[in-house]
């Protein structure tokens, strides 16, 4: 049987309020710093992201 994909904003929703929650646990029990927190959270910490590179081109500023 043919598995359709779509996006579920209701769903998706909750997973990101489960991950606060998990999060807001972990700190609370002292499991990760505020800083190891907003590491692994962070806009950068995606593996994607950070195996881009990001390179200057001469005469372009």
């Amino acid at each position: 049987m043919e598995q359709k994909l779509y996006f579920d904003p209701a769903e998706h929703q909750a997973k990101k309020q489960r991950q606060r929650d998990a999060d807001a646990a972990a700190l609370a029990s002292g499991a990760v710093s505020r800083r190891e927190l907003a590491l692994s959270n962070g806009l950068f910490s995606s593996p994607i992201i950070g195996k881009i590179q990001i390179v200057k081109r001469f005469g372009r500023s």
